[in-house]
């Protein structure tokens, strides 16, 4: 492999933020899964081309694609033929960055894959009618199978228009026109198989160009998410839980910003990071480029089987959280006077990472957060959260004895559509779709989404519409003299 380890550059850009109390559209009309498919039609003036490897280094977007045994494999791409490009395919489990390949396309198979114009990519691979000859895997074992796209040179090059995309040597390191299809033993296409945790397009200066992709969590929850007239060159689509945070002051940051480079430091713009980079890869979540087909997640080899992923939505009404109070001394759901005790949280596997809120109605008038009610937040761990308190309220007297109900509440999902070097002055449209029979979840086109520069000092959340949160997990610990 010539490429060394992918890495996520430093981000900014857009980020909106999703966040769920605790799943089938349409699919495209495109035979395959790629430029065709996030390319929302012929109205987008640019092409949305991919950032593929660079040929002497530099790993950029790595594709994913689930398949099982007696299943094929067919790629394609604008570059076949150009300079260095190819196509590589690593098995399930294999890191590209130090693994032999088990396909080669440019060895095994030359001149296959080579998609020459954009009516060949609306048709798709043979033998769909007027389609491109594929460079073809055979599956023999069920699995996410990597694909790695070489470019022909390590030149940013161009996309092309919709109606003309670039099929010269000046594509460089961005393939103007891409595709992989999964077919099974009968010869169907399977919609919903690939996608990338961190895509990087190219999709030029052009307005009236559009994108959409299909986001999955580990909680189960699968969101549509569109952008309207962006505009951006080499630009990265990397969701997760965490976001981008501003290096100085610590804050997370939901709005559109430019930031300061190390080496030039600007007191107007925050040096930030994009947590995804330095946490652990179960953080970032996949970017489907079709609807989800459900066997990536629950099949042999899948996200649930190798990542943990929900094969379904965890949701409110299974009130996910449990908890129980233990008082210093060992007593179940009580503790001493000025003693104080434990209380311990678990949760799914699914929700690790995600925060909680706890709240204990320590001034007893039934209202949770009020007054000198005690109040405190932590992270979900795989293994169980833990909160100690110390017998008193927030403002540090010791409360009478009695009993107090606390409450615990969580989110259930929560997504940060985090962008780098684009804009999308069309808009954004986030979507839950699939959703379970739950009442609780609200507005299925329900999203937090904000706008404003952070830079300027303000804090304000504009809510656009519905929204929720976990059902609460409500239990009382007593103080005993």
């Amino acid at each position: 492999m010539r490429s060394p380890k992918a890495r996520l550059a430093r981000l900014f850009g857009l980020v909106a933020l999703v966040a769920l109390s605790v799943f089938v559209l349409p699919v495209s009309s495109a035979f395959g899964e790629g430029s065709a498919t996030v390319n929302l039609g012929p109205e987008s003036a640019v092409r949305d081309g991919l950032a593929v490897a660079n040929p002497g280094g530099g790993l950029r977007t790595t594709l994913d694609v689930y398949a099982q045994a007696g299943e094929k494999i067919q790629l394609g791409n604008s570059l076949v033929g150009l300079g260095e490009a190819d196509i590589l395919v690593f098995a399930p489990g294999a890191d590209p960055t130090t693994s032999t390949p088990i396909l080669d396309c440019g060895v095994a198979q030359p001149g296959a894959g080579l998609i020459e114009s954009r009516a060949q990519e609306l048709a798709g691979p043979q033998p769909n009618v007027g389609g491109y000859e594929p460079c073809e895997l055979p599956v023999t074992a069920d699995g996410t199978y990597t694909v790695v796209m070489v470019g022909a040179s390590t030149e940013n090059g161009s996309p092309g228009t919709v109606a003309e995309p670039n099929t010269t040597i000046t594509q460089g390191r961005t393939a103007s026109m891409w595709d992989v299809t999964v077919r099974n033993a009968a010869g169907a296409v399977q919609p919903g198989r690939v996608f990338s945790f961190s895509p990087q397009f190219r999709t030029g200066v052009e307005e009236a160009n559009d994108f959409q992709a299909y986001v999955y969590t580990r909680t189960g929850y699968e969101y549509r998410v569109r952008f309207y007239e962006q505009a951006g060159v080499n630009w990265i689509l990397a969701p997760d839980d965490l976001g981008v945070i501003d290096t100085k002051t610590g804050e997370r940051l939901f709005a559109s910003f430019a930031y300061g480079e190390e080496s030039n430091p600007d007191i107007n713009r925050p040096q930030v990071y994009f947590e995804a980079e330095l946490a652990p890869a179960s953080r970032s979540y996949p970017v489907f480029f079709d609807a989800v087909d459900p066997i990536v997640i629950s099949g042999p080899g899948g996200l649930a089987e190798t990542s943990g992923y929900a094969t379904s939505p965890i949701s409110p009404a299974s009130n996910p959280l449990a908890s129980s109070f233990t008082g210093s001394e060992g007593q179940g759901g009580q503790t001493n006077y000025a003693k104080g005790g434990t209380v311990k949280i678990s949760s799914p596997a699914q929700m690790a990472g995600l925060g909680y809120d706890l709240t204990i109605d320590t001034n007893g008038d039934g209202t949770f957060g009020d007054g000198s009610d005690v109040t405190a937040k932590g992270e979900l761990t795989s293994t169980g959260s833990t909160y100690a308190w110390n017998g008193r309220d927030a403002a540090g007297t010791l409360v009478p004895c009695g009993t107090y109900p606390y409450q615990v509440r969580s989110t259930l999902s929560e997504v940060h559509f985090a962008m780098n070097d684009v804009e999308n002055s069309g808009g954004t449209e986030i979507e839950r779709i699939s959703l379970p029979t739950d009442s609780q979840l609200g507005n299925p086109r329900a999203a937090s989404y904000n706008n404003i520069d952070p830079l300027q000092g303000f804090r304000r959340h504009q809510r656009l519409a519905g929204g929720g949160q976990g059902r609460p997990e409500r239990s009382r610990l007593q103080r005993l003299e």
